[in-house]
């Protein structure tokens, strides 16, 4: 009521101003006579929560929400405040359960239903999140951040051209945005479509001139002159030194790879180690926990192999999919091989999916009891998400690089599936990874050089231990091999997979799928020669780090 009477009074002095019309109009749709939904806290206790929350004193403000609520536990504006702290601290478990108490409080809030979209999104919980957005668009179909986020989970889920869809809806509705011109350049890149994706982060950086996120997209798809106003331009930023650690990070990455392209080895290692060591600062690393993950695998092998299913337990669920994995470090040809793999036309490329680990996980780390009925249940739910994104294709890929720590799982829910690892000459395994920035923030690892080669050995030493105790075949993919013989190589590898010879297998380059991992740029390339030799450019830099690599 007293945004009402405030929208009122501004209109009278600002008759034309249509943002505050709609804003008004909006708010006259989604009234909800508050008496009959929620008994708001007094307003002096709000302000004191409001105040705290502007001071971004997360903690403290959740402090006392948690004490005004056992006396005002319909207060609207306490669950919506204590849902974004949470929000703020990255604890999203907490604020998807308080968002949910604001949306039944008054299931018109499209902000708090916005919030609760990515809350859900951060935990992986995907068709909430759609749902969640779609709700808010309900609404208000105008609503340009639901719209770009909604996008965001259609190009996860695979559906491309629903993603440029909705993406480019909202940059009608805001064409000011930086960060929707940054987004829909992702997606027109991960489809191949360069050209197009080099004019939507140029138009992101004229919005933006400090958009350091895309600048890094940039560099990575154009071609650059020595001289190129870009690069001064973002020289001339990195010299402000204004920047916070994540945008540094962009930006460093950024002229790393510049200058990797013009030779300059030495500029081009400063940049990656200074944007490596940025980006560890965003997501610190804790190498005890990775530590731990390899113990566990390796010690509830034997009881899931002792559990798994055998193919006469499959015949009570058919599905009529089976799945093709494809694992090994990042970096090592899995996007490649992918597109090798799904260019055939009975294969789905599915991409990175995270269902393995997020319905495996616990069975694999020992929370939960490993039963051949946990197992069964793992293989449905899993089949399950995989079927609706298979296109109505036989076969569908799942490469997601570490799932080979769920390699046991894998083996003991799916007798049937076909896997494929992919291995590539240790020095440039290691050092790809270190010139790369990860969207994810799971690899932690990645960003020091000391670390990726710790990471290295255990990934080695577990794959050695799964050769000797696994019963089903594995094929070992050599990325090298496929570089040099690469006719021979994939015939093979079609084989293994029991699919009929297609020549068009030969030629992934043009095939036309999108790819959303860092290798989208490359493997839209013809396959080439000699790219595990870039890394001995820098070999004079890094100590020795690599000579004891496996």
């Amino acid at each position: 009521s007293e945004a009402e009477k405030i929208y009122k009074n501004t209109l009278k002095k600002y008759p034309n101003n249509q943002r505050i019309a709609d804003n008004y109009a909006t708010l006259k749709k989604n009234k909800v006579p508050q008496e009959t939904l929620f008994k708001e806290a007094p307003k002096e206790a709000l302000i004191e929560v409001l105040q705290l929350f502007n001071e971004k004193k997360f903690s403290d403000t959740i402090s006392l929400i948690l004490n005004l609520l056992d006396t005002y536990p319909k207060s609207f504006l306490l669950w919506n405040t204590l849902g974004a702290s949470y929000h703020e601290l990255k604890n999203y478990s907490e604020a998807e359960k308080a968002l949910g108490i604001v949306v039944n409080l008054n299931p018109t809030a499209t902000e708090a239903l916005y919030v609760l979209g990515n809350t859900q999104r951060k935990q992986n919980k995907f068709d909430n999140a759609m749902a969640s957005f779609s709700r808010v668009l309900d609404i208000n179909p105008e609503h340009a951040a639901a719209l770009n986020n909604l996008g965001l989970l259609y190009r996860k889920r695979g559906d491309y051209q629903k993603a440029l869809s909705s993406i480019g809806k909202a940059l009608r509705i805001n064409p000011k945005s930086a960060d929707f011109h940054n987004n829909f350049g992702n997606t027109l890149g991960g489809l191949g479509k360069f050209k197009e994706a080099v004019k939507a982060y140029e138009k992101a950086i004229e919005l933006d001139s400090k958009n350091a996120k895309a600048y890094r997209q940039l560099a990575v798809i154009k071609s650059y002159e020595f001289s190129d106003e870009q690069i001064i331009a973002m020289e001339e930023l990195y010299k402000t030194g204004s920047l916070q650690c994540e945008d540094l990070s962009h930006l460093c990455f950024a002229l790393a790879e510049i200058n990797d392209r013009f030779g300059r080895w030495k500029k081009a290692f400063d940049f990656y180690t200074e944007g490596n060591r940025s980006r560890l600062q965003a997501i610190p690393y804790d190498r005890r926990v990775d530590q731990e993950m390899f113990k566990r695998a390796k010690r509830s092998c034997q009881l899931l192999l002792d559990n798994r299913l055998q193919v006469s337990d499959l015949e009570k669920n058919p599905n009529g999919i089976t799945p093709i994995f494809i694992m090994g470090m990042a970096r090592s040809g899995t996007t490649l091989t992918e597109q090798i793999v799904c260019s055939h036309s009975n294969v789905c490329g599915a991409g990175e999916l995270e269902f393995v680990h997020e319905y495996g996980s616990d069975l694999v780390l020992g929370e939960d009891k490993i039963t051949k009925e946990n197992i069964a249940s793992f293989r449905m739910a899993y089949l399950e998400d995989l079927k609706n994104i298979s296109e109505g294709k036989p076969f569908v890929t799942d490469k997601l690089p570490h799932n080979f720590v769920y390699l046991a799982l894998i083996q003991a829910a799916f007798p049937e599936a076909k896997i494929i690892h992919t291995k590539r000459n240790p020095g440039a395994t290691c050092w790809s990874n270190f010139t790369k920035y990860f969207q994810s923030d799971g690899l932690g690892y990645a960003y020091n050089l000391k670390t990726i080669v710790e990471f290295y050995s255990m990934y080695s030493d577990l794959m050695s231990f799964w050769g000797k105790v696994l019963p089903y075949e594995i094929y070992h993919l050599d990325y090298e091999n496929i570089t040099l013989n690469p006719e021979k190589e994939i015939y093979r590898l079609i084989k293994f997979l029991g699919l009929s010879w297609e020549k068009q297998c030969l030629n992934p380059n043009k095939n036309g799928r999108m790819v959303k991992t860092a290798s989208s740029f490359q493997v839209r390339e013809k396959i080439y020669k000699g790219s595990s030799q870039k890394w001995l450019n820098y070999r004079p830099f890094i100590n020795g780090l690599f000579d004891n690599l496996a």
